[in-house]
């Protein structure tokens, strides 16, 4: 598994004011709280927690034992914004979206003694980038990472039912100034990047150009990675953009095939592959194919539509049209997505335990009742 750098905390450090020491522990390499529940590390003055949904029962009880240690915690990241009143039960402060504008003055609160229960970081505008890099050095000196990310874009228009972006990222669709993102990457020498985002293409025929110039920036700057990112089959349109990102160093991409049936889709909410139509997915992955670059699908099982007989469907797809990675997942529904309010409305979700069974929610695990399977 490709362990990735965790940009966030690496740029909470770098917008921390004053001297601060760091340290960081990523629980994919070592854990922070032992068998028994105790500490792994010494004391400390701020203890500052990110956690995606699965995440968060670990999360609060590391909180909670650190407090018990007499340790301010502050949680953020993606579960503790969508549901600030449960992560504010086990912490002493809630930060509720992005830390680029409001970091500093938490810290200066900090300092004071004024930290407030829940701070408001928004959605601010990716331009306030160009002012601070994320801190690579300190997380590679911690754990030597082989990759690292890198932000170029944030938030999603579309509203396919299962995804947590809109709710996290906004429904808008903000765009880093390329020229920026060349900077901090002919900035950095980490050769392995992943564009941090759920579509780096865009949506539109701006963004598109924007992407575009992006990739071409790279080839004419000479700034060579070794790179992949997150995108829609509509990109493989585009024979020009795959090109550059060939020349560019780009191995492949993920993209979201979700399902092969537009009944499926539809529920979903997945308009641009339906847009595209399944009859032309082939075709799509061929032109990738042909631009030399590796086709990384993600798929869905168990959406409303699906019967036992999906799953011969889907390997069969997989293997006729030569996809070259695999992820999978059994449709989840995220806290606060449109699918969570829709299934809880029809008293579908039964793993209903929280927070204790948000460990549930990974998309490894069922944790409501399908309408086509048992």
């Amino acid at each position: 598994v490709i362990v990735q750098m965790p940009l966030n905390l690496a740029y909470v450090a770098a917008l921390t004011p004053g001297d601060w020491e760091f340290d960081v522990i990523d629980e994919n390499l070592e854990l922070a709280m032992d068998d028994s529940g105790e500490i792994t590390f010494k004391p400390v003055d701020l203890v500052c927690i990110t956690a995606v949904t699965y995440q968060s029962p670990r999360a609060y009880k590391i909180a909670t034992a650190c407090r018990e240690k007499g340790m301010t915690v502050i949680m953020g990241g993606i579960h503790a914004s969508v549901v600030p009143e449960e992560a504010a039960n086990f912490v002493d402060s809630v930060f509720v979206g992005e830390a680029e504008e409001v970091w500093p003055q938490v810290i200066k609160d900090f300092e004071e003694g004024k930290l407030k229960k829940v701070y408001q970081g928004g959605l601010p505008p990716l331009s306030l980038m160009k002012k601070v890099y994320p801190n690579r050095e300190l997380m590679k000196k911690k754990y030597n990472y082989k990759f690292s990310s890198i932000v170029t874009t944030k938030g999603c228009p579309n509203y396919c039912d299962f995804c947590s972006v809109p709710t996290f990222q906004g429904r808008k669709f903000r765009e880093r100034p390329y020229e920026d993102v060349l900077d901090e990457m002919a900035a950095t020498d980490y050769t392995g990047l992943m564009l941090a985002e759920d579509n780096f293409y865009g949506h539109g025929k701006k963004s598109n150009e924007r992407a575009r110039d992006l990739f071409k920036g790279m080839v004419e700057r000479g700034i060579h990675k070794d790179w992949l990112g997150f995108t829609a089959l509509n990109i493989s349109q585009d024979p020009e953009t795959l090109d550059y990102m060939a020349k560019s160093g780009n191995f492949g991409m993920l993209v979201g095939i979700e399902s092969t049936n537009e009944t499926v889709l539809k529920k979903m909410n997945k308009q641009v592959n339906l847009k595209l139509g399944t009859d032309s997915y082939f075709d799509c992955i061929q032109k990738i194919h042909n631009a030399g670059l590796v086709v990384w699908g993600s798929v869905v099982f168990g959406a409303d539509g699906d019967d036992k007989d999906s799953f011969k469907r889907m390997t069969d797809f997989i293997l006729e049209n030569n996809i070259d990675i695999l992820t999978f997942g059994i449709n989840c529904p995220f806290p606060k997505t449109q699918l969570y309010a829709r299934l809880d409305s029809e008293k579908r979700i039964f793993r209903k335990n929280y927070p204790e069974d948000w460990q549930y929610y990974d998309t490894a695990h069922v944790v409501h009742r399908f309408v086509d399977m048992t």
